[in-house]
């Protein structure tokens, strides 16, 4: 004998709606796309790799959302959110690349080079903004352009102050 409305407590979801699906899937993005500009401007926490190897594997997510984000929309006939601008693929880094003020660097440097005696970290001074974190091949426009979008993402800068520095800088930039 049931006492409730057939299906209930039987496990049985509803599927979600397209859209919210899509909501999900640009707030994923969007943590991804500021993980991967935190681990650029202060290291990873991992103490066998270097950070280069955490970018490229969120510089994969990121793309990985991206495509998911597509083809949902695709599926569904819906419009790409007006914010995937905000997200573009970040560039490949190299693999040995280490963030210099990055939480325990000297410790974790040490940790890899006994794992790979010939470790050689990838950093030096930027010349375009006299930093120490440098090395990327990022102009100081680019990375700017990377910081304002991840600060945006996360909503520390509203919506119409980041569009107009954004736009700003991609000027600055020659795009």
């Amino acid at each position: 004998m049931s006492t409730g409305k057939e299906g209930e407590g039987m496990g049985i979801r509803k599927p979600k709606e397209p859209k919210k699906i899509l909501e999900e899937l640009v707030a994923e993005l969007a943590r991804d796309y500021a993980r991967w500009n935190e681990i650029l401007e202060h290291g990873g926490s991992d103490r066998f790799y270097p950070d280069g190897t955490g970018l490229e594997l969120k510089r994969n997510h990121v793309i990985n959302d991206r495509r998911k984000i597509a083809e949902l929309c695709w599926k569904h006939g819906l419009a790409l959110p007006e914010g995937m601008g905000r997200f573009p693929v970040p560039p490949e880094m190299p693999q040995n690349y280490m963030a210099r003020n990055g939480a325990h660097f000297s410790e974790r440097v040490r940790r890899i080079r006994e794992l790979d005696p010939g470790f050689e970290p990838v950093f030096g001074t930027c010349a375009e903004t006299g930093d120490k974190q440098g090395g990327s091949g990022m102009t100081i426009w680019e990375k700017l352009h990377i910081r304002i979008l991840s600060r945006w993402s996360r909503g520390e800068i509203p919506k119409e102050r980041g569009r107009k520095l954004l736009r700003y800088v991609k000027r600055r930039m020659g795009k």
